[in-house]
């Protein structure tokens, strides 16, 4: 059958938390163009702090209720009522839970696609049952649905394939409004953000975005935040994010006698206000897909320090960007004391990144991504 109109898409995720693949999809929907994709989007379960900007823009938000993994067979029902209710086309799914549920909802009825947001399986990976099963379903629903895959950068790619012996990823990298999101960060008040974080004006602030996992390094950061901090009592670091080890950290912290010069602000949704206060952010994860936050952060014309790894070197600016081994706290010392000590060697690599960041903005993906939703 001939289609007529606008794609009716369909993009399930599994919660609207202001992380980085939930922020990529902010980005998205409401930017895609009304007389090729109509964009509806779904998410399994809360939070849902990114749904009120979404609905205000257009976005058609829908809750699916999802319970946890004994919920899936409903949670897969009830997707596909919405599907049918609202003449979906193409089914888009992003995150694990919401890919295995949306692919099983696809089944005999429309495409779906898959985006591929973290390298989890050769980082992951674990001797247990719960982590076989996890892989297991994974796996089931990918020979089921047989979706279009992205990956949103070559370390993720690279996971699948080893995986899953899957073939024809296709790499699109996520993206950002850029211009906006500067402009954004431009029209804060840079003076009061600082204040706001107790920060005075000889103060150096080091900003990170990150859940609390041992994936973003943190005591990796606080370590070398602590040695750094001998050298350059000026430094003060701005944590954003929340997750299972935020009280460890919080405790890491203590024991390294960091008071208040570390201060832990949980989930954030105006994150420009955070990237004006910055002086310098920094990003010393173990393994990274892409970082979201780091592209942010680039297009907020900020310097960066960043671990050798992964995603990380596909996207940050080799002028914007100081990089140091993943599990080295000394090298990271070093290099944050080297960048806050230098305020023009700041200015000269927050222009680079700044340029560099236009690589990644969203006018580049959104064609792309337009047009494997019109080949399906």
């Amino acid at each position: 059958m001939t289609r007529t109109g606008p794609i009716r898409v369909l993009t399930l995720i599994e919660s609207l938390r202001p992380g980085g693949a939930e922020r990529l999809v902010a980005t998205t929907l409401p930017r895609l163009d009304p007389a090729r994709v109509s964009p509806i989007l779904a998410y399994l379960s809360e939070p849902a702090d990114l749904a009120p900007a979404l609905t205000a823009q257009g976005v058609p938000v829908h809750r699916i209720g999802f319970r946890g993994p004994a919920d899936i067979p409903g949670a897969v029902r009830r997707v596909r009522r919405l599907m049918r209710a609202e003449g979906v086309d193409v089914v888009h799914t992003h995150l694990y839970f919401a890919n295995v549920v949306g692919r099983l909802a696809s089944l005999g009825s429309v495409p779906v696609v898959s985006t591929l947001h973290n390298p989890d399986y050769t980082w992951e990976a674990r001797p247990s049952l719960r982590f076989a099963g996890r892989k297991g379903l994974d796996r089931l629903s990918l020979r089921l649905a047989r979706p279009h895959l992205i990956a949103v950068s070559e370390e993720v790619r690279r996971d699948y394939e080893k995986h899953f012996h899957l073939k024809d990823i296709e790499v699109l990298y996520n993206a950002i409004d850029v211009d906006c999101f500067r402009r954004e960060v431009q029209a804060v008040d840079r003076i009061a953000a600082r204040r706001a974080l107790g920060a005075v004006d000889s103060d150096v602030v080091l900003l990170h975005v990150g859940r609390f996992h041992r994936q973003k390094g943190h005591d990796l950061l606080l370590e070398g935040f602590s040695v750094a901090l001998r050298e350059m009592p000026s430094l003060r670091l701005v944590l954003v994010g929340t997750g299972a080890l935020q009280s460890a950290m919080r405790a890491r912290a203590e024991q390294l006698q960091l008071g208040d010069r570390v201060l832990f602000v949980g989930s954030v949704v105006d994150m420009p206000r955070l990237y004006a206060a910055a002086d310098l952010f920094v990003f010393p994860s173990r393994y990274e897909a892409f970082g979201l936050a780091l592209l942010e952060a680039m297009a907020a014309g900020l310097p960066s320090v960043v671990s050798r790894v992964g995603g990380i070197t596909e996207v940050a600016s080799p002028e914007g960007s100081l990089t140091v081994d993943a599990v080295r706290a000394h090298e990271l010392a070093h290099a944050l004391v080297r960048l806050g000590r230098d305020a023009g060697l700041r200015t000269r690599m927050g222009a680079a990144a700044a340029l560099h960041a236009q690589r990644f903005d969203v006018a580049r993906m959104i064609p792309r991504l337009t047009a494997i939703y019109e080949r399906l």
